[in-house]
């Protein structure tokens, strides 16, 4: 792999919902009555949704470091190189809304692809 073919990058993650095996009930303070605990239990989890864009870099990160509260991040490459990003531009894209239509299509696709390897 060339040094201009490395990448940064930025990930949005959606949809993500802990697992009903994770949830601690404890008896003695629990609310919750035998209708709602079958509710949750019945209750299909949403699909998790994982975006991203990409930025050029030039050789390997060997630390990313951010400014915290801005878009501004700072990297170290294998050569010692440091480089300062502004990933304000792939941050908005994210941010921007999806139609649900390409959501739906991608999400398809992808269990096509898994389908396909079982």
């Amino acid at each position: 792999m060339s040094k201009k073919e490395n990448k940064i990058y930025v990930m949005k993650w959606t949809d993500m919902e802990k697992t009903l095996n994770d949830d601690k009930v404890d008896d003695d303070d629990s609310e919750d009555d035998e209708d709602d605990i079958l509710q949750k239990l019945n209750k299909a989890p949403k699909e998790p949704t994982i975006r991203y864009e990409s930025i050029n870099h030039n050789g390997i990160v060997n630390r990313l470091r951010s400014l915290h509260g801005t878009p501004i991040v700072a990297t170290w490459n294998d050569e010692g190189e440091v480089g300062i990003y502004n990933v304000a531009a792939a941050i908005e894209e994210l941010d921007a809304d999806v139609p649900e239509a390409i959501l739906q299509e991608t999400q398809s696709k992808n269990k096509k692809k898994k389908n396909k390897k079982a």
